[in-house]
């Protein structure tokens, strides 16, 4: 049977499904077998500590409570996403299994080790996954976002509301899940996505030819789909994720929690990825290199002792994702330089596929 690391490499690497060889940009290819069009998406890297942590913070704030409805919403309109952009043929009931089991297949090859194993019930329409030591959740202790994942998906594809729990007792060990269908109807709670807009703001005319700038020797997948870069876990996410992860809190009131989250985040990861890599220069052009690698767009810096300006080429930024990475540039800031930076401009030039972000000392 082939484990998800060869499936990474023999059908998305060798087939071109996963493209890696722009610097600053990756794309990943939908399966033709279950879409009608062939379009590419852009996709960007992600540490696992950021959306953890991001997590945790969140319980932290306003109660575990309120934190998990607001991710399990977040997981579930980010499911329907990912089938809204499939745009899915009119499929019959097994090529629809089969079709669940392809998407919980790429989900499982960026981190989501929950769905190792997937079960399908015929006659009651349950399906059940199994797996361990899950991306995110073993760390953050909360399961609701891939419940809300699992959820979305089942639903968009059968037409029908999936309601889905997770098992995560033991994580580490054993994690499982089972979603059940209700007799409610599916709703889409996310706008169509329209491809000439999305075309407009994720695909460029010119891309640099620095193959060197982008080096993955140094990432490695394991025999189970786990991503790591210096022994940090690591996952790939379509861009646009990071647009609904600003759009849940931004709705909820929560903009500065998640500002502060992130924030917290990128200092606290740094300073944890320092202590085990003691021999890395922790500079601008280190991180710029990082975020280049993980597909963030191009990274140059111009600096003096009050501003840091970084102009980005083909930045993986639509809508309100630009947040993510900006918050993420002020954590990082604030460590390096042992100070507080705030955001004093952003020019955003979609013409020339340049995104420029100020900061300044407070």
């Amino acid at each position: 049977m082939e484990t998800i690391k060869e499936y990474i490499f023999k059908k998305l690497f060798f087939l071109k499904l996963l493209d890696v060889d722009k610097p600053g940009v990756i794309y990943s290819k939908t399966n033709h077998f279950y879409s009608n069009l062939r379009i590419n998406k852009r996709m960007v890297f992600c540490f696992e500590d950021f959306l953890s942590d991001l997590q945790k913070y969140t319980s932290s704030v306003i109660g575990m409570e309120k934190s998990s409805s607001l991710w399990y919403e977040l997981g579930r309109d980010f499911g329907i996403k990912q089938i809204n952009y499939a745009h899915i043929k009119n499929l019959d009931e097994k090529n629809k299994v089969e079709a669940v089991k392809y998407f919980f297949k790429i989900f499982n090859g960026s981190g989501a080790t929950c769905l190792d194993r997937v079960k399908y019930l015929p006659y009651s329409k349950i399906f059940q996954t199994f797996g361990k030591s899950n991306i995110i959740c073993r760390k953050s202790g909360d399961p609701s976002f891939f419940e809300g994942i699992t959820s979305g998906i089942l639903s968009s594809i059968f037409g029908i509301e999936y309601e889905t729990k997770y098992s995560c007792d033991l994580c580490s060990k054993k994690c499982s899940s089972i979603s059940v269908p209700t007799e409610n109807k599916f709703f889409s709670t996310v706008e169509p996505i329209i491809l000439s807009r999305y075309k407009e703001f994720n695909y460029f005319q010119k891309i640099p030819n620095l193959k060197d700038f982008v080096k993955f020797k140094k990432i490695k997948v394991s025999s189970k789909g786990e991503w790591h870069f210096n022994k940090k876990r690591i996952f790939p996410f379509p861009h646009y994720f990071f647009d609904l992860l600003f759009d849940h809190y931004a709705s909820n009131g929560l903009q500065d929690v998640l500002e502060a989250g992130l924030v917290k985040a990128a200092q606290d990861f740094l300073k944890q990825f320092k202590k085990s890599n003691s021999y890395l220069s922790f500079d601008l052009k280190f991180i710029e290199n990082i975020l280049a690698l993980f597909g963030w767009g191009v990274f140059t810096h111009k600096q003096n002792e009050e501003f840091i300006t970084f102009d980005i080429f083909n930045p993986a930024t639509n809508k309100d994702g630009i947040r993510f990475i900006i918050y993420l540039l002020k954590g990082y800031l604030n460590f390096i330089s042992k100070g507080e930076y705030e955001l004093t401009k952003i020019v955003d030039r979609k013409d020339l596929f340049r995104l420029v972000i100020s900061f300044s000392k407070k």
